[in-house]
């Protein structure tokens, strides 16, 4: 994962939307908070909130990782919904 300082905000692979909503059922039985082992996710801290400037409900992310250094929260651009369950994620 990386922080795109240029969009203000990181994209999300599949990571963060496995932990924020689960896997697909049709592939893992498992439910929200799950975390890949290979996924390299841990150590942030997920809020969400409506944005100012759209009105929108979005996901922030915020961490300690050096990356993230005088950032203190950064919206998930691009939420990968692997459990297919899109209506947790409308705004």
């Amino acid at each position: 994962m990386k922080l795109s300082k240029v969009l203000g905000g990181v994209f999300d692979g599949a990571a963060h939307g496995q932990y924020l909503g689960g896997a697909n059922p049709k592939h893992h039985p498992y439910r929200a908070g799950w975390i890949n082992s290979w996924s390299g996710i841990h150590g942030y801290k997920y809020t969400w909130a409506t944005d100012g400037a759209s009105g929108l409900r979005r996901v922030y992310l915020s961490t300690t990782m050096p990356e993230f250094a005088g950032v203190k929260s950064v919206p998930l651009l691009l939420v990968h919904v692997h459990c297919k369950q899109l209506s947790f994620f409308e705004s």
